[in-house]
């Protein structure tokens, strides 16, 4: 027969090493899901890397930024077709008056675990093409700013009327 006090010692060690197994799986879990969301993002940002040096290829050419992105990239290789969005037409061109720096593309949304969901966004600003991760927050006041800069400009634009020769 086993004594009460080694039998309270055996289950206090059993119970220190569950609780201890808990802990180490509960910080290994949250590391692994932490080390994917930081996986996602960087392949995320990395599939927009074609688009920014054909961009930025195209603007060191012409010096302005193109109303459509090619389907071939500068190393003549073809752009993925899906999961980016350029701007249209329409907006890029209203979008080349503009001083400041300015989304003209960006990826599909990205879940994640532990980090803050968001998209990889292709940023123009002074003949230069950047690659940068917005949160969906700050993905959302980006758009909503430069749609409210957009409509802004066009008013203006509708305002002065067209110039004459």
């Amino acid at each position: 027969m086993v004594s009460p006090d080694r039998a309270a010692k055996h289950r206090a060690r059993i119970l220190t090493g569950a609780v201890l197994l808990i802990l180490v799986g509960g910080i290994y879990a949250v590391a692994v899901v932490w080390q994917r969301d930081t996986n996602h993002i960087t392949k995320a940002m990395a599939r927009l890397e074609p688009f920014r040096r054909t961009l930025q290829a195209m603007l060191d050419a012409d010096g302005r930024l193109p109303l459509r992105l090619p389907e071939v990239g500068p190393d003549r290789k073809a752009l993925p077709t899906t999961g980016f969005t350029y701007l249209s037409t329409d907006e890029i061109r209203t979008l080349r008056a503009c001083a400041g720096s300015v989304m003209v593309g960006y990826s599909a949304r990205v879940a994640t675990g532990l980090k803050a969901e968001g998209r990889a966004v292709l940023i123009y600003e002074q003949g230069q093409c950047r690659v940068k991760w917005d949160t969906s927050a700050e993905f959302a006041e980006r758009k909503t700013k430069q749609e409210a800069w957009i409509k802004e400009r066009r008013r203006q634009l509708l305002e002065r009327g067209p110039k004459l020769p």
